[in-house]
């Protein structure tokens, strides 16, 4: 139940993997929800996505830059996607293509197109596994509250794993094991090109390929190792990632919780969105269509019974478009209407370091560590607070008490407006704590404090501009 709408805002995401490119736009509602009273955006709708085109490379390698750009103006061409109106969003560079030496400088590029309010970043595996949960299942998780679930995000270039229950996310990872890292001509198998990672799998697996060779023959050697590897992703068996090629595809390893094993196993990503298709029986295009082993990969792991355990119970709602749907959909949360705003003049604050999570009664030596990471970091940074000693609500004088150990702090720093102090807390006590730990204004600080925005496990903040007191708040660098 929700209350009436507040006002419509747009919502924007950019996905650029190893194979494809994809972008969408939703508009949701700024409102209070009736039953929890926070704040949230209500209502999300799709009014604009494109259909996936494969992401450009230049001969070299490189991401081509000028196709992008032409992307994106084509894309801006559109009536219903217009920069001006984002609120929130994201881009993000995956797979392969974040390996590329100018992924960053293609993300600032979006960037500087779309504006400061949006995530911007390249080689972030563990947001990627995170987006893609939340894209494709976090629904379907909220509906079976108490069945946890694992979702393999498999594109061109990683499998991104994710776990969690009711919606919430424990555990997420990512691996080498993709679909393009072996490219052939199309519908042959005349290897055409192959990836770093698919050259060390090559020499692992004694396979002594070239150029132009024909490796049908070779072929099942290869997905055999793939879905062993996904496998031992999805059992947490940690020995098949102990020799030296094994430990070469972890890009960040998936740990999940031992009473997850049996969790229901869901696909995402381009592979995923295959596999789903054979689940109701539909025929796959034929040998290398796409120019690399997805097809065969997906026929593959269908056979395999453990890692389709689930494929006909438990169904995604977003499959290919898992990652763009998080970004669009679920990247940013809002805070309450009880923040605290020393300097409007400063926002919107980018790439923020997240520097602590603390208690509101921390030990003295924890609140000055924190504080002077906030001080030495170029603009500012901000500090999680996660309530009392146990979480939960604080009392009005345990407000008081940690606003006045941060006032002193701050004091004691000589803390100015040119360093942005951002704490984030789940309750609605902005306002109020804001007031205390500035002296009711007095001190030259530029304290932000954001209320009901709970806390996650990540590197990095942005901070949007506030709309009717409302601020979008985006983490990336999840851990």
């Amino acid at each position: 139940m929700v209350n009436a709408a507040r006002e419509c805002v747009q919502m924007v995401g950019l996905d650029f993997g190893s194979t494809t490119t994809s972008a969408m736009v939703t508009e949701a509602q700024i409102e209070q929800n009736s039953v929890t009273g926070r704040m949230e955006l209500g209502h999300p709708k799709v009014i604009f996505q494109t259909e996936p085109c494969f992401t450009p490379f230049l001969a070299s390698g490189l991401i081509d830059h000028q196709k992008i750009s032409d992307l994106l103006d084509e894309w801006f061409a559109h009536e219903l996607f217009q920069p001006k109106n984002v609120f929130t969003g994201g881009t993000i560079i995956t797979g392969l293509a974040a390996e590329k030496r100018n992924a960053s400088a293609i993300a600032e590029m979006v960037k500087d197109r779309i504006g400061e309010t949006i995530i911007a970043t390249a080689a972030d595996p563990c947001l990627e596994s995170w987006l893609a949960f939340m894209g494709a299942v976090s629904y379907l998780s909220k509906c079976h509250d108490q069945i946890p679930i694992t979702n393999l995000d498999i594109g061109g270039g990683t499998t991104n794993p994710a776990l969690g229950i009711n919606g919430n996310i424990s555990s997420t990872g990512s691996y080498f094991i993709g679909a393009r890292h072996f490219r052939f001509r199309e519908g042959t198998y005349l290897l055409e090109s192959y990836s770093p990672y698919g050259k060390k799998l090559l020499e692992f697996l004694n396979l002594d390929l070239t150029i132009g060779d024909d490796i049908q023959n070779k072929i099942s050697k290869i997905l055999d190792y793939y879905v062993s590897g996904l496998e031992a992703i999805v059992t947490d068996n940690q020995e098949f990632f102990t020799n030296s090629q094994a430990t070469s595809i972890v890009q960040f390893p998936f740990h999940p919780a031992p009473n997850s094993v049996k969790s229901a196993i869901t696909f995402s990503g381009g592979v995923g969105e295959m596999l789903y298709k054979l689940a109701n029986g539909v025929e796959l295009p034929g040998k290398t269509f796409y120019g690399d082993l997805g097809i065969d990969l997906a026929y593959r792991i269908f056979a395999s019974p453990l890692l389709t355990r689930s494929i006909k119970k438990y169904i995604p709602e977003k499959m290919g478009r898992a990652t763009v749907s998080g970004l669009a959909l679920h990247s940013t949360e809002v805070s309450g209407t009880s923040v605290y705003i020393s300097d409007l003049s400063t926002m919107p604050l980018t790439d923020l370091p997240v520097v602590a999570k603390l208690s509101m009664a921390p030990e003295f030596s924890d609140l000055k560590h924190a504080l002077h990471l906030v001080s030495a970091s170029v603009s500012g940074a901000c500090v999680q607070i996660i309530g009392d000693k146990n979480g939960g609500i604080p009392s009005i004088s345990l407000i008081k008490e940690f606003g006045s150990k941060l006032a002193k702090e701050f004091r004691s720093l000589k803390l100015t407006r040119d360093k942005a102090v951002v704490l984030i807390i789940k309750y609605n006590i902005g306002k109020t704590l804001g007031n205390y730990a500035t002296e009711w204004g007095r001190l030259p600080v530029n304290l932000i404090v954001i209320d009901e925005v709970s806390e996650r496990n990540a590197h990095f903040v942005n901070i949007g501009k506030p709309k009717h007191q409302i601020i979008p708040v985006s983490y990336f660098g999840i851990h």
